[in-house]
């Protein structure tokens, strides 16, 4: 079940500021099988942003910035002219929803970089129902958490790329590590990313030395020989297949 932090911006006008605490109640209220919306998580799986302008979101989305913690935005009116004289910049992956047709070109012109959904608003049209509109939004949180997962892989691995490495089985170690770093710094390292690590470790033919120079050119070194150690005792890795010394400490950062 995906954890998705529902955030209320501090909205000014009362109208605005009505509708959008009606939207995140009901979204709560719908009970959705496969989302546990949550007021108050510091490593949510997505950030469901409804309402912009105030400083909370703004650092709020910083702070997702740092940690790559996806987050979508139902931004309601709040990217109006007349309610933001300062566009805010969101990351290519990031997805706009929109309650209207007439919002939903506006923001296409706007952020042609993203993706933006038309899925309407169940407080101010009676085209879509609450359930209605918290199933789409489940798809949109879907594709919003494959899209981001995506993007990280990919700069994970234009980062191994840049070494022009030829040994696949190296690189292939090099990126799942990469990966493993990245969930520990959004505190959720998931059993399967460890036993495939550990499992590629094991089975891999790959030059150890070799290893270590390239661990050396990521500035891997020290965290890699901590989640040697990490991986021996959580997953199925034993010190032969080790590369390098592993470290005693557990608690690893890789960057």
């Amino acid at each position: 079940m995906d954890k998705v932090l529902l955030h209320l911006a501090s909205l000014q006008a009362i109208q605005e500021r009505t509708i959008a605490e009606t939207l995140v109640q009901g979204l709560r209220d719908a009970q959705p099988t496969d989302v546990d919306y949550q007021a108050s998580n510091p490593y949510p799986d997505l950030i469901h942003i409804v309402g912009l302008g105030d400083r909370a979101t703004q650092q709020l989305m910083s702070r997702a910035g740092r940690l790559r913690i996806p987050y979508i935005v139902t931004p309601l009116s709040s990217l109006q002219p007349w309610n933001y004289t300062r566009r805010p910049h969101f990351p290519a992956a990031t997805i706009l929803v929109a309650s209207s047709q007439l919002e939903h070109e506006q923001l296409a012109k706007l952020y042609p970089q993203n993706t933006v959904h038309l899925v309407g608003n169940p407080v101010v049209s009676a085209a879509i129902t609450f359930d209605d509109y918290a199933r789409r939004m489940q798809e949109v949180y879907a594709e919003a958490l494959a899209s981001h997962d995506a993007a990280v892989r990919d700069d994970i691995a234009q980062r191994v790329g840049k070494l022009g490495e030829e040994d696949a089985a190296i690189c292939d170690i090099l990126r799942q590590a990469l990966y493993v770093g990245y969930e520990h710094r959004r505190h959720h390292i998931q059993q399967t990313t460890l036993d495939r690590l550990a499992a590629t470790m094991t089975a891999a033919n790959y030059d150890e030395a070799l290893m270590a120079d390239r661990l050396e050119e990521l500035q891997l070194t020290s965290s890699f020989a901590q989640l040697e150690t990490f991986l021996a005792e959580h997953s199925t890795l034993t010190e032969g297949f080790m590369p390098i010394e592993a470290h005693p400490n557990k608690t690893f950062t890789i960057p």
